[in-house]
């Protein structure tokens, strides 16, 4: 074995149980989260996984912290806290499986 490992998905990701995009969240109080619901998707599956990413700078110019909750098939909660006011593109996976 040379150290490498090798995966082979077959039918584990298909274009119905994956949902990506993005939303941009202005706080309207510095250093307190500020929600972004996202609505109306169909992502397909029974156990549902969000990644929420924020878009800056550089680590620690300004955003604190960044989460999903309340993930379903239908949507999902994104939160998202800076220490300042400057409006932050947030991108986000779902899957479901």
């Amino acid at each position: 074995m040379d150290g490498r490992a090798d995966l082979l998905v077959n039918r584990v990701i298909s274009f119905d149980n994956v949902a990506m995009g993005t939303v941009a969240i202005t706080p309207s109080t510095a250093n307190r989260p500020q929600p972004a619901t996202i609505t109306g998707l169909n992502v397909t599956g029974t156990t549902f996984r969000a990644w929420a990413c924020p878009m800056s700078s550089a680590p620690g110019t300004g955003v604190l912290g960044c989460t999903a909750t309340a993930v379903t098939g239908a949507g999902l909660t994104i939160w998202l806290n800076r220490k300042d006011l400057v409006r932050t593109t947030v991108h986000r996976v779902i899957t479901g499986s």
